[in-house]
């Protein structure tokens, strides 16, 4: 599966892998499949992207999707 990441300004990449990785983790536990939950850590980590280092702000998961609907990201 293929994925591409979403077209974001980026400030700092400080903490995106971590926060792919969250994303990701968090849409298999609720049971997405692998491409959606790979959607869900693209936008987890374009979130933290935008800011300074990694506490740059905190999301939960309806400003992701939020983000995911309204920038109709990867994929």
């Amino acid at each position: 599966v293929t994925v591409p990441a979403y077209a974001v300004d980026v400030v700092d990449t400080t903490g995106c892998g971590d926060a792919f990785s969250a994303g990701f983790i968090l849409g298999r536990a609720f049971g997405r499949d692998l491409a959606q939950s790979a959607r869900l850590g693209c936008a987890t980590a374009a979130q933290v992207a935008g800011g300074v280092g990694t506490d740059a702000g905190s999301y939960d998961l309806a400003v992701v999707e939020a983000f995911m609907t309204q920038n109709q990201g990867p994929g």
